[in-house]
């Protein structure tokens, strides 16, 4: 299932996540504009349902604030010192593209406001030169992609390398300085985050549960 990039109608535009209904039936609607919030928000909602959507969320409006929050996504960044040492980053290739995006999808179905990845948004990432396979004495013990300053995931492959992976991803970040972007009720990520010294720096999105559209009248 293909997202809506521009979703119009006569009441407003707003973007339209539908890739993740058939992992975990969830749809996200993003706001741009509206005249009309209640009408519009209730086409989003009509349609996101007609897709198969059992759940559905949507931010960037502040007229959701009466709903109820099913997350917020925080930045958070964490200084790094000194040599990063231990596993080994390994790009991924064009021929290991398919294995590499088969691992994240498989990991993210279960995960809160995780993307299910296109072969497009893969391509893209692979284009980028952002994504990484991490190996430890010859075995695999995760997945991750960097960009810049930020760690744009990360999957481990064997219980307890989480620390590991995020350190050796770490290694391909510029500067001292590494950022990451993690839904607040990821709670496994979270203590990751924080255990590694990572602290909270801002609020970057608020996704609101608008399965029971509150403004809809019959």
């Amino acid at each position: 299932m293909k997202d809506i990039p521009v979703f119009a109608t006569e009441n407003g535009a707003a973007a339209l996540s539908l890739q993740q209904i058939p992992y975990s039936g969830i749809a996200h609607i993003t706001i741009h504009s509206t005249e009309d919030f209640p009408m519009f928000l209730q086409e989003c909602v009509e349609f996101c349902r007609a897709v198969g959507a059992e759940k559905i969320l949507a931010c960037g409006h502040k007229a959701l604030a009466p709903y109820p929050v099913y997350t917020q996504i925080l930045s958070m960044q964490m200084q790094v010192t000194g040599d990063i040492a231990g596993a080994c980053l390994f790009p991924v290739t064009e021929s290991s593209l398919e294995e590499w995006m088969r691992i994240y999808n498989d990991a993210m179905r279960e995960v809160p406001n995780a993307a299910i990845l296109s072969k497009k948004m893969a391509n893209d990432l692979l284009a980028r030169k952002a994504a990484y396979y991490v190996h430890e004495n010859g075995n695999l013990l995760g997945i991750g992609a960097v960009e810049d300053d930020t760690v744009l995931a990360i999957v481990s492959c064997v219980k307890g390398a989480g620390e590991r992976i995020m350190m050796a991803l770490c290694s391909a970040v510029i500067g001292d300085t590494v950022r990451v972007e993690v839904a607040e009720n990821n709670i496994p990520a979270m203590r990751l985050y924080q255990r590694m010294g990572f602290v909270p720096t801002g609020i970057l999105k608020i996704w609101y549960d608008v399965t029971k559209n509150i403004y809809y009248v019959k």
